[in-house]
C-alpha cells in the first residue's frame, strides 16, 4: 500500500518510478510500461532505507558488488528526465489532459519546451524530449 501511494506521488511530481538495472554499460529503469535508457550524464534516485538518494548513472554503472554485480539492480528508483515533467508522451499527455484548452494549456507547453532547451544533458535526450512534448501537445487540442 505504501509503495503505490509513493509511485503515485513520484507520479505527480513528475517522476518515472520502477526497478533500475544494469546491462554492460548501461543503466534502464524498468517502468510499468516502458523501459527507459537512461543517459549516464543524469540521475537517478534509488530508494533505500525509507528515503531516496541520488547517485549520478556513472556512479551506478561503476558501483559494482564482490562478486562483479552492479550493485544497484533491482532495487526501487525514481527518475526525471533532464528539464522535462515527465518522461513519455503519454505521461505529459496525461498531464496536459488535466488542464482546460487555451492559455494555461499553452503555458506549460511553452515554459516545459523552455525548460527542456536550457537544461543540461545530450542534445539526442533534448530532441527526444521535445518530440514527445510537441506530440502529447498536438494529440490533446
Amino acid at each position: 500500500m505504501l509503495s503505490e501511494l509513493r509511485n503515485r506521488a513520484n507520479l505527480y511530481y513528475g517522476y518515472a518510478t520502477g526497478t533500475i538495472w544494469v546491462e554492460g554499460e548501461t543503466a534502464y529503469l524498468q517502468t510499468k510500461d516502458e523501459q527507459i535508457q537512461l543517459d549516464s550524464d543524469e540521475s537517478i534516485e534509488i530508494y533505500h532505507n525509507g528515503q531516496y538518494e541520488s547517485y549520478p548513472i556513472s556512479a551506478v554503472l561503476k558501483r559494482k558488488t564482490g562478486d562483479g554485480w552492479s550493485l544497484f539492480t533491482g532495487m526501487e528508483a525514481r527518475y526525471k528526465k533532464i528539464a522535462a515533467e515527465f518522461g513519455s508522451r503519454k505521461y505529459f499527455y496525461e498531464y496536459l489532459s488535466q488542464f482546460q484548452a487555451g492559455e494555461e494549456r499553452d503555458e506549460i507547453y511553452t515554459a516545459s519546451i523552455a525548460r527542456i532547451v536550457k537544461g543540461s544533458g545530450s542534445d539526442r535526450i533534448k530532441i527526444q524530449h521535445l518530440r514527445n512534448i510537441i506530440d502529447a501537445y498536438e494529440q490533446s487540442r
